[in-house]
């Protein structure tokens, strides 16, 4: 992909979640011209919720991307992609990034259950098979800290539970209890995430300068700490991850405010 995301070249993406606009930062920083097409209407919403997504699309458009938002593909042609609204893109290279759906064919085979979009795991990542194990994207796993299932899409989730997993096949039942973490760097933005929230209905809290993009993003559910993200604030990390771990109990205005108790002692 690298030798098509040129100077000169017209970049065509489909999809404005993750890795649509890691893509599009890559093809802006080496000269390409980028539209973005996605029938939700911001990027990232269905992660970060509205305020944040609206973070990321400025973030792009102020680096010169084109967005076509809340517009469908209808299909594909020889020079380009046709938009639901009968309109169409013209470009050099089209980067489809809509994710992709888990192949559950072999558990399915196996008889094993499925749940949440992926084969169903306990919370030491055991099957309905007590000797069959899944770990990775496939895995729906009943998450012990976060009290529902989930299924991760994400290299690091993949090697904390294949780490984690060789626990539970040698007969022990102790639980996978890492939070999601995920990362990312666009332009001067870099971000790291830590969690799992519901973007859409959890309260979101931000402590920081949103426009200046230096700011702590806190999303909380009946007053506890579900996710957090840290953008271009390395030094709230480790104290994040504790809050996030413990779902700690507290208020937006701690949130908020410069200064907070232990366990952040962060600026």
């Amino acid at each position: 992909m690298r030798a098509e995301l040129t100077g000169g070249a017209e970049v065509v993406i489909v999809g404005a979640g993750w890795i649509g606009c890691e893509v599009a930062a890559a093809a802006r920083r080496h000269g390409a011209s980028v539209t973005v097409v996605d029938p939700v209407d911001l990027p990232l919403r269905r992660v970060l919720g509205p305020r944040m997504g609206e973070v990321f699309r400025d973030l792009h458009a102020e680096h010169g991307v084109r967005w076509r938002l809340g517009i469908g593909v209808d299909g594909f042609t020889e020079h380009g992609v046709r938009l639901a609204d009968g309109g169409a893109l013209t470009g050099d290279v089209v980067v489809v990034a809509v994710g992709a759906a888990p192949n559950l064919d072999l558990a399915r085979d196996a008889g094993l259950a499925s749940d949440g979009g992926g084969v169903a795991v306990d919370g030491a990542l055991r099957t309905s098979a007590p000797d069959v194990f899944a770990v990775g994207d496939v895995a729906a796993h009943d998450h012990p800290r976060h009290g529902r299932r989930i299924r991760v899409e994400h290299w690091a989730n993949a090697q904390g539970q294949g780490e984690h997993v060789a626990g539970p096949v040698l007969g022990s039942d102790e639980p996978y209890e890492a939070s999601p973490y995920f990362f990312t760097d666009q332009y001067d933005l870099g971000m790291e995430y830590r969690g799992l929230a519901d973007a859409e209905h959890d309260e979101l809290v931000v402590r920081g300068d949103v426009d200046a993009r230096e700011f702590t993003a806190f999303w909380l559910r009946e007053g506890r700490v579900q996710a957090a993200m840290n953008v271009n604030r390395w030094d709230d990390g480790e104290a994040l991850q504790l809050l996030v771990d413990a779902r700690a109990e507290v208020t937006p205005e701690q949130c908020a405010r410069r200064h907070m108790q232990e366990p952040w002692s962060g600026p």
